[in-house]
């Protein structure tokens, strides 16, 4: 991955026209288990097992998830690395690291398989081709045990970047990656890790994503607004495509958005349906009755006025709910 990528550049200079959106994919846990064969609850790896030799098997259906986003209308698949980690392959019996490296490469391999099959079946004079953005799970993912609900990490800085470095290294350098997506971070030390990786891998390109708790804080309790500071330190703030809000209620977004008015940056948002996620009992709770996946039509305007430009969905969102956003859209054009 570099600023050449021509893909990359096409985003960049869509991003720079103010007046166009960027459509991002949805829930992809959600999408997978469509099929029947599919039991993500039976691995720490979640999506991530698909990618394991033993499951290959099942990796169409990976490809097919990618493809029918692509052809509701994302611009952007997100991998299926979310959890996926060189301790969490170990676990599952990979411990070899180019075997793990494999197993990172295959999630972006099933990511261009899918981008390939519906560019062929697009109108390609109204879409920029699609790209495929390297999933970067935060820390907490990995853990499988609901902390990136609640960021409580009891972490250094310089330790999360130590354990974030090879998967980000290798998600940079691997060529088919058109950028990386750090997503669902609960905390800002961690956004500061981040910050500092970008800083060493100048050729990295990234959206950097946030997990909030309500209208102002980050599921830490920190508050959102810190972030135009700790992101101040990017050496080369183009590093930085996009600054994201994901796995969030989506009554939340506009109030967190307008926290960020003073970071130069694109915004991206990707929320959740509205139901909860009980990270302890593994099961989702009902949606706040305040909002949810059909309420696209009174959220995307407001979201579009605080400043965001990247739309998707996250857990539990559909590419019905992805069509819905690219239909909106194309109507005010």
């Amino acid at each position: 991955m570099s600023s050449s990528s021509s893909a990359l550049t096409g985003l960049q200079q869509l991003l720079a026209d103010k007046s166009r959106v960027v459509v991002l994919d949805g829930g992809f846990a959600t999408e997978l288990e469509k099929d029947p064969r599919v039991d993500l609850s039976a691995s720490s790896l979640w999506s991530a097992s698909l990618l394991l030799e033993k499951n290959a098997h099942l990796q169409s259906v990976v490809v097919d998830a990618h493809k029918t986003y692509f052809l509701a209308g994302a611009d952007v698949a997100t991998t299926a690395s979310y959890q996926a980690s060189v301790d969490g392959f170990k676990r599952e019996g990979v411990t070899a690291i180019e075997d793990v490296e494999k197993l990172f490469a295959k999630s972006i391999d099933l990511g261009v398989q899918a981008r390939d099959a519906a560019w062929s079946e697009l109108d390609q004079t109204k879409r920029i081709k699609p790209l495929v953005g390297a999933s970067i799970g935060c820390y907490g993912a990995a853990l499988a045990d609901g902390s990136e609900y609640r960021g409580d990490y009891g972490m250094t800085k310089e330790e999360l970047v130590a354990w974030h470095k090879h998967r980000f290294a290798y998600f940079t350098n691997y060529a088919p990656a058109d950028f990386l997506i750090c997503e669902t971070i609960p905390c800002l030390v961690e956004v500061e890790a981040f910050v500092d990786l970008l800083n060493e891998f100048p050729t990295a390109h990234a959206i950097v994503a946030v997990a909030c708790r309500n209208g102002t804080e980050l599921n830490s309790g920190e508050p959102i607004a810190r972030m135009t500071e700790v992101l101040s330190k990017l050496k080369n703030p183009s590093q930085l495509l996009a600054i994201g809000i994901n796995c969030t209620p989506p009554q939340h977004v506009e109030s967190l958005l307008r926290k960020l008015d003073a970071a130069a940056w694109p915004k991206a948002v990707y929320p959740n349906s509205g139901e909860g996620w009980d990270g302890v009992n593994k099961k989702w709770l009902p949606a706040d009755s305040t909002g949810g996946p059909s309420s696209w039509e009174e959220f995307l305007p407001k979201w579009y006025d605080a400043g965001a430009r990247i739309f998707g969905g996250c857990c539990r969102t559909s590419p019905d709910d992805i069509r819905a956003i690219r239909e909106f859209f194309e109507r005010r054009q």
